[in-house]
């Protein structure tokens, strides 16, 4: 993905700027396929970076797709 699209750097770069814009770390919640995928992108960070930016990562593993609204007060 990051070499046929640089997906990696424009994410890196979209939370810079919304960790920039708030002042305090990001919270992720990752969800099947892109759990995944965030676990490469995180593999591709630099491990400062990751603690720098991340306040937390939440792995969320389910047999059964859920709606958005099964996590309440989540940014989905």
């Amino acid at each position: 993905m990051e070499d046929r699209d640089g997906y990696f750097t424009m994410v890196k770069a979209k939370v810079e700027a919304s960790v920039s814009k708030n002042g305090q770390p990001g919270i992720v919640v990752a969800h099947s396929m892109g759990n995944l995928i965030f676990r490469h992108f995180l593999d591709w960070l630099e491990d400062k970076f990751i603690v720098d930016i991340f306040d937390s990562y939440k792995e969320e593993i389910s047999k059964a797709t859920l709606p958005p609204n099964a996590f309440p007060g989540t940014l989905v």
